[in-house]
């Protein structure tokens, strides 16, 4: 008789024992699903920051030929400078001349 209440309480325990590996198992799955999606949504940001910062990069390199141009461009304006003014001491010179043969 004792065998067999020994048996049906190690049975009970067993049980017990099972639906508590069940339990931790389900744990386990939820726990599971909830790190793939941190994963996910950590591997979107990464990609969403890669992006922002290739289009960042864009722009501080359009920047940059917008800084070479305007370097250009201000150089061409002083040599365009000059040379008006040059054409305009040609020209005032001429003006002179021809005033002063028609007095």
């Amino acid at each position: 008789m004792t065998a067999v209440k020994s048996m049906a309480d190690a049975s009970k325990d067993t049980n017990e024992y099972h639906k508590q590996m069940q339990a931790v198992t389900k744990n386990l799955q939820s726990l599971n699903a909830v790190y793939e999606m941190e994963l996910k949504d950590a591997d979107s940001h990464v990609k969403n920051m890669n992006k922002f910062y290739e289009s960042l990069t864009g722009a501080m390199q359009g920047l940059s030929k917008v800084g070479e141009n305007t370097t250009k461009f201000t150089s061409e304006l002083g040599s365009l400078t000059t040379n008006i003014t040059a054409l305009n001491k040609v020209y005032g010179g001429m003006l002179t001349a021809m005033k002063g043969s028609n007095n």
